[in-house]
């Protein structure tokens, strides 16, 4: 089988040398293999360092091989550019166990393979004086097959079936996704895809996802959905009603609060007492809600009422676990406790 294997990716190469691109319904009918493992061959083939490319023309995605001389690897870098190549490579580490982050470390080898060792060595001395954060945060071993799934269905405008764990619940459930996004939020991986069951527009967190696997059907893609009203910055990506989100911090988190945008349409105002008054325009999730929780009695949640709520539950919680289940009757109110005032505020 091994080399069946072998001789088919040959004929391939010599498929592809051909001109004129090919197609790989074409390809699989020629090699009599399905069309599944003429996308495998293609991988092979792209990972081994042949210099395979896709095209689309109109709705068909034929593939090429780059042509005569420039099949060989000519590159010219700035000592600048090298460095952030460099660099780069370990602010993906983040992404180990995916194909980000082996394919950007094979790629940035074969670029240092051509340039010159004195080049590099200068190159890999300074790139010690920049340090970057090495430590994964979050566990994405094992998840390799899916994340290549799920490029490869949106590259062919494919459908998926994933079993999902939407936060809160103690089982998966299957949802069929035209996925339409990868997007890489805090070391995180998310989904952004039409969700067949909801009916709209939803984000999936890889770390909830099991299996993930291709439906064979194709779908349109939707030309009324905007990407960049789903990224919500620090917050990451989320969907839901856009809300008028007003906060005042006391002068103590004031400077800190500033220094720092959570959100595209923030907007924010130093009062004279020193405070901070900040505007968003957002929808509430849960990265909001945890954020104005940790600024505790810094922070006054003016509108909407419903998230002024939410934090005052989080901290009623969080001091009621402090207590202990023996001391958890209401207590003298104390000036350390965090007040939350509701409405427009002055």
């Amino acid at each position: 089988m091994r080399g069946s294997s072998l001789a088919r990716q040959q004929r391939l190469v010599r498929l592809l040398d051909q001109g004129g691109g090919l197609s790989v319904p074409h390809a699989a009918g020629e090699l009599g293999c399905t069309e599944r493992t003429v996308y495998r061959y293609l991988v092979v083939l792209q990972e081994i360092g042949v210099p395979v490319y896709q095209e689309r023309e109109g709705k068909r995605l034929r593939w090429r091989l780059v042509d005569g001389p420039k099949r060989r690897l000519s590159v010219t870098l700035s000592f600048a550019e090298t460095l952030a190549l460099t660099t780069g490579r370990d602010l993906l580490a983040g992404l180990a166990g995916t194909f980000f982050h082996e394919a950007a470390i094979s790629a940035l080898e074969k670029i240092r393979a051509a340039l010159p060792a004195p080049f590099l060595t200068r190159a890999d001395a300074a790139a010690d004086l920049i340090v970057a954060d090495k430590r994964p945060s979050r566990d994405y071993r094992g998840r390799g097959d899916a994340v290549r799934t799920l490029v490869d269905a949106i590259e062919r405008r494919e459908t998926v079936a994933i079993e999902y764990r939407k936060i809160g619940d103690r089982a998966s459930s299957v949802r069929d996704v035209d996925p339409y996004h990868l997007h890489i939020h805090a070391g995180a991986l998310y989904l952004i895809g039409w969700c067949h069951r909801r009916k709209a527009i939803r984000t999936f967190l890889l770390d909830r996802a099991g299996r993930v696997r291709s439906t064979g059907r194709t779908f349109e893609r939707r030309n009324d959905i905007r990407l960049a009203s789903l990224l919500q910055g620090d917050l990451g990506p989320w969907t839901g009603k856009v809300e008028v989100i007003r906060l005042r911090f006391r002068s103590t988190a004031a400077r800190l609060v500033a220094e720092h945008k959570i959100h595209p349409s923030q907007v924010a105002e130093l009062r004279l007492d020193g405070g901070l008054d900040v505007t968003l325009h957002a929808p509430i999730t849960p990265w909001l809600e945890r954020w104005l929780t940790g600024w505790a009695g810094d922070v006054d949640v003016l509108a909407p009422a419903r998230l002024a709520d939410r934090v005052r539950a989080n901290h009623s919680d969080a001091l009621n676990r402090r207590r202990g289940p023996a001391r958890a009757r209401p207590e003298k109110k104390s000036s350390h406790r965090l007040t939350v005032l509701v409405g427009s505020g002055t």
